[in-house]
C-alpha cells in the first residue's frame, strides 16, 4: 500500500452502509455509534468526506441533520447517476485525483462498476464501515491543518459560489479578494505539515520525491539549505500552509531541489509567485538559481510554471531535468493584489 497515493477522501453510500437500512422504504434508518465515531475520527485525521447514494436529496439531508453528520460532507451527490460518474464529480470539485479516493458502498455491483471505470479509487466493504481508522490505510499523522481541512474546504465552497457570479476579468475578481501570502523559514514546529505537504502534494510537485521528517529535519538545520513554508489568507479565511521551497544554497549558486503547492491554490498562481520570490532573493544575493524537475507524470502544470517564469533546461537525464534562469532578463514581479507577508 505504501507504493498507492495517500487517501484523502471517503465516499459513502448511505442505505446499508453509513446507516442501516433503507430510508424510503423502512421509513426510518439507525446510525451505528461505530460508524459515527469513523466520520468523526476521519473528519479529525483530514481525510475528506462525501457522499454519492441512489437517495433522494431531501429526505437523506434532512435525515443526516438529525444526525449531526450533515455537514461532514463535501459536495454530495445524489440520483440515479452511476456511482463512477459521481465519484469523479466529488474528485473534480475538491480537485484531488482520483487515486486518492475511496468509496465505501454494501453492494458488489456498485463497487466493481467504480473499480471498472476507475481502477485508480480503491473500494471497500461496508462491513468496514466502523473500522476504517484503523485500516493502515488512514494511519496518518494529526497535524493543526488536517484537522481544519474541512473548514478550508468550505471557505473555498464560498470562493467559487461568489466567483461563480462574479462579472467582470478574473483579475478583478483577484484584486477583490485581498491576497495576503506569508512566507518564513521552517521551524521544528512545522515539519510534520512539511512532511505531510510532501507525501499529499503531487500534481503541483516539481519532483515528486516525498522527504521523511527526519530528512527535513535534517535540512532545516544545515547552514547551506532553506527549508521555506507559504501560507495563504483572504478575505473569506485562510488557505492553510499551502507550499513549500527546499533550496540548496553556496557562496555561487542556489538550486532549488523541491517546489510544491497545494492544489487547493491552484487557481491563485502560488507556485509562479515563489518563483518569482526566489528569482528576485537570488538576484539580490548575486547568486545563479538552478532548479530541479522531474516528469513524473502527473506534474505537467509545475513544468509550465517553471518556463513560463523564464526557466531554461540546461541538463537531463532521464526524466530528471535541470533548470537555470539568468536572472539577467525582464523577471516577473508579483501582482498588485497580492499582499506579501516576507519573514524569511
Amino acid at each position: 500500500m505504501s507504493a498507492q497515493a495517500p487517501l484523502k477522501c471517503v465516499i459513502w453510500d448511505l442505505d446499508d452502509t453509513l446507516w442501516d437500512g433503507t430510508l424510503l422504504e423502512d421509513g426510518d434508518v439507525a446510525l451505528p455509534e461505530d460508524v459515527r465515531a469513523s466520520v468523526i475520527e476521519l473528519d479529525r485525521r483530514g481525510v475528506l468526506q462525501s457522499l454519492a447514494s441512489r437517495a433522494e436529496r431531501g429526505p437523506a439531508e434532512a435525515r443526516l441533520r438529525d444526525f449531526g453528520l450533515f455537514d461532514y460532507f463535501l459536495y454530495p451527490q445524489f440520483g440515479d447517476q452511476p456511482k463512477s460518474v459521481a465519484v469523479a464529480a466529488i474528485a473534480a470539485a475538491l480537485d484531488i485525483s482520483l487515486d486518492s479516493v475511496a468509496l465505501v458502498d454494501d453492494q458488489a455491483f456498485e463497487r466493481d462498476e467504480v473499480r471498472y471505470t476507475h481502477p485508480q479509487v480503491r473500494c471497500f466493504e461496508a462491513t468496514l464501515r466502523g473500522r476504517l481508522p484503523q485500516l493502515p490505510e488512514f494511519d496518518l499523522a494529526v497535524t493543526a491543518e488536517a484537522s481544519q481541512r474541512r473548514a478550508l474546504y468550505r471557505h473555498e465552497e464560498r470562493r467559487r459560489t461568489e466567483q461563480a457570479e462574479f462579472v467582470g476579468p478574473p483579475t478583478a475578481f483577484l484584486a477583490g479578494l485581498d491576497l495576503r501570502l506569508r512566507l518564513w523559514r521552517a521551524q521544528p514546529s512545522d515539519l510534520l505539515r512539511a512532511h505531510e505537504l510532501t507525501e499529499r502534494t503531487h500534481q503541483l510537485n516539481s519532483t515528486g520525491r516525498c522527504y521523511s521528517l527526519a530528512d527535513l529535519a535534517a535540512s532545516r538545520e544545515r547552514p547551506d539549505h532553506l527549508l521555506m513554508l507559504a501560507a495563504l489568507e483572504d478575505r473569506f479565511g485562510s488557505y492553510g500552509c499551502i507550499g513549500l521551497m527546499l533550496v540548496e544554497q553556496s557562496a555561487a549558486v542556489w538550486h532549488l531541489r523541491l517546489l510544491l503547492t497545494s492544489c487547493r491554490v491552484v487557481s491563485r498562481g502560488i507556485g509562479g509567485f515563489l518563483l518569482t520570490w526566489l528569482m528576485h532573493a537570488a538576484q539580490h544575493a548575486g547568486v545563479a538559481l538552478r532548479a530541479d524537475f522531474v516528469d513524473t507524470g502527473r506534474n505537467r502544470m509545475m513544468w509550465i510554471a517553471y518556463r513560463f517564469a523564464g526557466f531554461r533546461e540546461i541538463s537531463r537525464n532521464m526524466a530528471e531535468v535541470v533548470l537555470a534562469h539568468d536572472l539577467q532578463t525582464t523577471m516577473p514581479t508579483l501582482p498588485d493584489y497580492l499582499t506579501l507577508i516576507d519573514e524569511v
